[in-house]
C-alpha cells in the first residue's frame, strides 16, 4: 500500500510489506520511493510488538535494482529491543537519494505463545501496527508531511484449540459403547427358541 499526501505536489512514498509463510520466521521489507530532485532525509518509526523479535544484522539497504547493499544511506540507527512485553523500537534515519527507490530488508522471529496468550480469534494473526515515515525538513524543500503505512498481519504458530473437544468426543463416544454393551448384557434375558 502506498502512503503519501494526495494533497501535496511532491512525490515521496512507503511501500511496507512481510515475507515468509512459516509460523517462526519472517521478514520485512520497506521500500521508500524519492521521485524528488534532490535528497531527502527521513526518519522511518516501527514500534513492533513483543511478538516479533528482529535480527538488525540482517538489516541491508539497497537501492533500485541493485542487490549490492549500501551502508552509506543509513545515517543513524535507533533500536531498543523488546523487554517485558514492551514493543520493539526500531528507528533509522535515512537519506534518500534523488530519482530513487531505496528497499530496507530486514528478519525476524515470530514467539512461540502459551495457549492462554492467543486472542479468542487467534487463527486470524496478529496485527502490526502502521510504521510512520516522517520526512526531515531541508534547505530545498518544504516540510513535508508525516505519512503511515498499511497495517500488517502476521501468522503465528497457533495451537489446535479443537483437541479438548475432540478429546470429550472421543471420550463419550468410547464411554457410550462400553455402558450400551454392558447394560444390553445385564438386561437382556438370553432364550434359546426351538424353530419347527
Amino acid at each position: 500500500m502506498i502512503a503519501s499526501d494526495p494533497l501535496s505536489s511532491t512525490s515521496l512514498e512507503i511501500i511496507r510489506s512481510q515475507s515468509g509463510t512459516q509460523q517462526t520466521k519472517g521478514g520485512l521489507y520497506v521500500s521508500f520511493v524519492n521521485s524528488l530532485p534532490h535528497i531527502q532525509h527521513v526518519v522511518y518509526l516501527e514500534m513492533l510488538p513483543w511478538i516479533i523479535k528482529p535480527y538488525i544484522h540482517t538489516l541491508t539497504l539497497t537501492i533500485n535494482d541493485d542487490p549490492t547493499p549500501r551502508n552509506d544511506i543509513l545515517q543513524q540507527l535507533t533500536y531498543v529491543p523488546t523487554k517485558n512485553k514492551n514493543p520493539t523500537l526500531f528507528e533509522p534515519i535515512l537519506v534518500l537519494p534523488p530519482f530513487s527507490t531505496v528497499h530496507l530488508a530486514l528478519d525476524f522471529d515470530k514467539m512461540f505463545l502459551q495457549y492462554t496468550q492467543h486472542p479468542p480469534d487467534a487463527h486470524r494473526g496478529w496485527d502490526l501496527p502502521p510504521a510512520v515515515l516522517i520526512p526531515l525538513p531541508s534547505n530545498s524543500s518544504s516540510s513535508l508531511p508525516r505519512m503511515y503505512t498499511n497495517n500488517l498481519l502476521v501468522d503465528l504458530a497457533t495451537p489446535d484449540f479443537s483437541m479438548p473437544y475432540n478429546v470429550i468426543i472421543m471420550t463419550c463416544t468410547l464411554l457410550a459403547m462400553l455402558f450400551g454393551n454392558i447394560f444390553n448384557l445385564l438386561t437382556r434375558e438370553i432364550v434359546t427358541i426351538k424353530v419347527g
